[in-house]
């Protein structure tokens, strides 16, 4: 919802403008960040993932429901049980938008990240999606998804994102949450702004300018300048033949002044358009559906030919459909391996995931320890989650 008036916009920068970083111009030290879009993922260490337009309204929804802001830090050290030399922030996440289909953040940086994305030795971001988020009031699964946090990293496991920049200007997240629609709610009397909320307001007006018309400051600086009075006629509803003339005596010719028409045109094209990619990040969610329902149909479809090849025994199906959905890499593999030549009436029967698991244990020991060297754990670290994962995949003993 637009802000009604400009204290209205101080009042809600109040919110989440700052969290206490130290250093000065913390606008300056604040972007919008690329986090993920939709897609299937089926090859990342802890499992198979989903994440659709659905999937981040779900993270927008949580993250405007809860006061604090959320957690950015440096190559995921947060989610180490002891990670060395702790878990210090590079950021904090003021606000969450939608952009088409994709998720963005709104992320004030610490002065040290900020200075590290402006020198290039960060580029990307990395989200940590929880689908399976415990309420913490009750205690029990909510089932929605929530973005638990963001690391600054150089390695995303999503591929694809538009790199971290810092603009030039100041930039402010407005945020739309609970506690920011009850404190609008309560701004009906008339009140006098305090300074620092009405030098927030002008930020926050001078960066939305800049964003919609694509000057830098001194060239927006230069347009209000030339056409002041268009601009004080617009905002008063009146033409700039009736608009209160300067004090200065020589007037503006009308033809150099920009109509509200104009203004007013412009708006309706940015909001057609914006409409338009709405449109299509709708429609492409279905078409997305649909290719992971094709990709999983494939999956089975392998499984089938290995039974119809007398490589399986058609009672193990269902356990070889899942480890297919789980790591098809380790299934085809395996169903390389086996001999064509198994009767169905005296192939022996598979006991589960776990007994078809067990054929290349140690390659997937191996898999999942080179995948964890790029998280920033010690060797420890990696050998305690490897133990971990292997237990869940062999639950007879790895």
């Amino acid at each position: 919802m637009p802000p009604r008036d400009a204290y209205a916009i101080g009042r809600r920068l109040a919110l989440r403008a700052s969290v206490g970083i130290t250093g000065s111009d913390p606008e300056e030290r604040t972007g919008w960040v690329d986090v993920a879009g939709p897609g299937v993922w089926n090859g990342h260490p802890e499992g198979p993932f989903t994440l659709t337009v659905e999937t981040f309204a779900a993270c927008i929804a949580a993250f405007d429901a809860q006061a604090n802001p959320i957690g950015v830090d440096y190559d995921h050290a947060s989610l180490a049980v002891n990670p060395d030399g702790g878990a210090p922030a590079a950021g904090w996440v003021q606000a969450l938008e939608l952009r088409g289909d994709r998720l963005w953040a709104c992320v004030e940086w610490t002065a040290r990240a900020a200075a590290s994305i402006r020198a290039g030795e960060h580029r990307f971001c990395s989200g940590v999606f929880d689908f399976e988020a415990i309420d913490r009031k009750t205690g029990e699964v909510s089932g929605a998804c929530v973005l638990d946090s963001i690391a600054l990293t150089n390695r995303p496991f999503i591929d694809g994102q538009q790199p971290i920049t810092l603009t030039a200007g100041p930039t402010v997240c407005v945020t739309s949450g609970p506690v920011t629609r009850a404190l609008e709610s309560s701004m009906d009397e008339e009140t006098t702004p305090p300074a620092a909320q009405v030098d927030d307001a002008g930020k926050m007006l001078a960066a939305r300018l800049m964003e919609a018309t694509g000057m830098d400051a001194a060239a927006l600086l230069a347009a209000l300048d030339a056409k002041l009075e268009a601009v004080v006629a617009a905002l008063k509803g009146e033409t700039p033949a009736t608009a209160t003339p300067p004090a200065a005596p020589a007037a503006v010719a009308p033809a150099a002044v920009a109509p509200a028409s104009d203004v007013a045109a412009l708006t309706a094209q940015v909001t057609a358009l914006t409409a338009q990619c709405t449109a299509l990040g709708a429609e492409l969610v279905p078409l997305r559906a649909g290719a992971a329902r094709a990709a999983d149909a494939s999956l089975v479809a392998e499984v089938d030919a290995a039974i119809a090849m007398h490589k399986i025994q058609p009672s193990a199906r269902d356990a070889f459909v899942k480890l297919a959905r789980e790591t098809p890499s380790a299934f085809r593999a395996l169903a390389a391996t086996l001999p064509a030549s198994l009767a169905p009436s005296t192939a022996p029967a598979l006991a589960g995931p776990s007994q078809a698991h067990s054929v290349d244990k140690a390659a997937k020991r191996r898999e999942l320890t080179a995948a964890k060297r790029g998280w920033g754990l010690t060797a420890q670290q990696i050998e305690e989650t490897v133990e971990r994962q292997m237990a869940d995949l062999y639950p007879e003993g790895n």
